[in-house]
């Protein structure tokens, strides 16, 4: 039986929980470090938005609307998964990544731009 998503209002018609389960993973690294990042997507690859919303387990379709949206973000996750393992990766890259994935789920970025900014909010080992 396919569970009701709940979906965060957005003008693409994708989750923001998407959004969140990356925010989630570019905050582990602020408090962890890049390392971590490179050792998890080795182990356990980021997910795509199929994979983490399987449409025969949740209620929501691929419509003409988001597919251009999944896609990009499919593109984002992948680029994440080849990239990170590999040595010079940094903090940076993955915020541009957040942020591009915040701008194709909401259409805007609030999310830290710079190293600097995260690291005067927050601190960091980024």
């Amino acid at each position: 039986m396919a569970k009701e998503i709940l979906v965060q209002e957005t003008l693409t018609g994708i989750t923001g929980d998407y959004y969140n389960e990356l925010l989630c993973i570019a905050m582990a690294v602020q408090q962890k470090g890049i390392e971590w990042l490179a050792t998890r997507v080795r182990e356990r690859p980021l997910r795509k938005y199929a994979e983490r919303y399987p449409p025969d387990m949740y209620e929501w379709e691929i419509t003409l609307q988001n597919q251009g949206v999944i896609r990009e973000l499919d593109n984002l996750v992948d680029g994440v998964n080849r990239v990170a393992p590999q040595q010079g990766f940094t903090g940076q890259q993955l915020l541009d990544l957040v942020n591009q994935a915040q701008n194709l789920i909401y259409g805007h970025t609030s999310f830290p731009k710079t190293i600097q900014e995260l690291r005067s909010k927050h601190g960091t080992k980024l």
